[in-house]
């Protein structure tokens, strides 16, 4: 099963790399994260006022973290679309124009398919999230340049150090991963669902719009229990920080600083149940998405009559 799996992975994956779309969005999300960093350059509202960059710690009072935060928030809003629809059409391309016929022809299951397709999505989900990341911290630093948080008042006291913003940059990195799979698992599940491409593509972006502007902003007290919530959760929580030097929400990663042991004063640890679950949330609520609309797809995909 491992080796057809392999095999499998492989052949969605050449087809990948000779899909138009595969590189439209490649392009179209370099450049909103380009302009995202360099619209920028315009704005040094953030700057202290009076001091140059070699008069301060750095060039600006948000470290800059502000316009980090804004080319990954907008990469990963435009990478959604395409997530969407790189899942939506997974299987009901092929579903509509007939190659999935002759693939199941072949002595491949049904179950190995959907995993194929399921490991070679969750790729393109960690080639888009990379791409977004590393191109948004290389032009930042090299831009702008990466340094403490300070108060605009007491230039020359860091308000949250550099290494600490990096460490939280890092983890909004990482805890964006799970939160993307689980979109891109919503496409697949709905791909099982409808063979139309069309429709399939236009319902997915639909729910999700609906989810993500609609619901979670008119029933906040739903918003947690939705994948979408936490797409952009820790960048906004970062944003926050070095924008407004708003410590209110640092507790998101001092939590996991905790966890990994880096705060060694026992004071200095958030003990509290509540806040401890709601990082765990965090985690395991786009976790579970993931494995529901996999499952789910999977137990459609094998009942399906395709054949015919």
């Amino acid at each position: 099963m491992f080796s057809r799996v392999i095999n499998l992975v492989s052949i969605e994956l050449s087809k990948l790399v000779h899909q138009r779309i595969f590189y439209i969005a490649l392009v179209f999300i370099i450049l909103t994260v380009v302009i995202s960093v360099f619209v920028e350059s315009g704005s040094r509202e953030k700057a202290v006022e009076g001091l140059t960059q070699a008069e301060t710690t750095q060039g600006r009072a948000d470290g800059g973290f502000v316009p980090l935060c804004s080319a990954c928030v907008n990469g990963f809003k435009l990478a959604i679309i395409f997530l969407l629809i790189f899942g939506s059409l997974s299987l009901s391309s092929e579903a509509s124009s007939g190659t999935l016929r002759m693939i199941l022809i072949r002595p491949f299951r049904r179950s190995e398919l959907l995993i194929a397709k399921t490991l070679t999505l969750i790729m393109v989900v960690i080639i888009i999230m990379a791409l977004v990341e590393l191109l948004s911290l290389t032009l930042v630093d090299s831009f702008y340049g990466l340094g403490p948080v300070v108060d605009p008042d007491f230039v020359y006291k860091p308000y949250v150090t550099k290494q600490v913003m990096s460490r939280y940059a890092l983890y909004s990195f990482v805890l964006v991963l799970l939160p993307l799979i689980a979109v891109i698992s919503f496409g697949l599940f709905l791909s099982t669902l409808i063979e139309n491409t069309g429709l399939v593509v236009a319902l997915a972006l639909l729910i999700y719009l609906i989810l993500d502007y609609f619901v979670i902003e008119l029933f906040p007290e739903v918003a947690p229990y939705l994948f979408p919530y936490y797409n952009n959760l820790y960048f906004k929580t970062l944003s926050n920080i070095s924008f407004y030097q708003d410590l209110t929400e640092i507790w998101r990663f001092r939590v996991i600083d905790g966890w990994l042991g880096l705060i060694k004063e026992e004071s200095e640890r958030i003990t509290d149940p509540v806040r401890q679950w709601v990082i765990i949330k965090s985690i395991i609520i786009p976790l579970g998405y993931s494995i529901l609309f996999f499952i789910s797809s999977l137990i459609i995909f094998r009942k399906k009559d395709i054949l015919v």
